[in-house]
């Protein structure tokens, strides 16, 4: 891989970072439930999005009311197997939580004091992905998406660095989550940015003058196939 002052993928987070995760007030309205870190090229993170079976995403919490604090409030799961939630390591000084999405339906996220009691609940939908989309975060690239024997085909400058990333669909429609996928095919891999992760879907990178085929499969067997034209 190949080092570089600032990475595309360096810059492209910090794009990231620019966006706004939407939070969720629960069905109490005590507690405000926020997804985060619900892939690299999610610029707004919202539980109006389901997450992807086999997918991970993150959330914090709050408690808007004045006097309310969530200090003491931890976060599980009403079905762990739909999903199950576990405490990762702050960020910012934020608690987090990771919800790790199993099975396709629909499970209250619970919000519970110490003594174990319910204090609020928020419904989170998992659903199962039936497409894997390639798309470009940064560069000048164009894609095409009859190829018969791809499903998809991307022409890229040749010496210019590009970022693309992997986004679960279902109906056409966007889904949450960090994606963990398995990598059929990465002609790529020695062009690859600083900050690469073929297994997340992140590509960076700048190649030479070629075809370049990527081939990415899901925990469900969903697969896509990719041509890269560098020219």
């Amino acid at each position: 891989m190949r080092n570089s002052k600032m990475t595309m993928l360096g810059l492209f987070l910090l794009v990231v970072a620019a966006g706004c995760n939407e939070g969720e007030a629960g069905g109490e309205g005590i507690v405000e439930f926020t997804p985060t870190n619900c892939g690299v090229l999610n610029f707004r993170c919202s539980f109006l999005d389901p997450i992807a079976a086999g997918a991970a995403i993150d959330v914090e919490i709050d408690t808007p009311a004045p006097g309310e604090t969530a200090d003491d409030l931890e976060l599980v799961s009403s079905n762990p197997a739909v999903f199950d939630v576990v405490p990762v390591p702050p960020v910012a000084g934020e608690r987090r939580w990771e919800i790790q999405a199993f099975g396709e339906g629909t499970a209250d996220l619970l919000a519970v004091d110490l003594d174990g009691f319910v204090i609020d609940f928020l419904p989170v939908d998992v659903v199962e992905l039936d497409a894997l989309n390639l798309d470009e975060a940064l560069g000048n690239a164009d894609g095409f998406f009859s190829d018969p024997d791809f499903h998809e085909v991307w022409e890229v400058p040749a010496n210019r660095g590009v970022v693309f990333f992997t986004t679960p669909t279902a109906g056409g429609f966007f889904l949450m989550g960090r994606l963990n996928l398995d990598v059929l095919e990465n002609e790529l891999e020695p062009h690859l940015d600083t900050g690469a992760d073929p297994i997340g879907g992140y590509f960076p990178f700048r190649a030479p003058a070629g075809d370049y085929i990527v081939s990415l499969a899901s925990d469900n067997g969903t697969v896509v196939d990719v041509l890269f034209q560098v020219d």
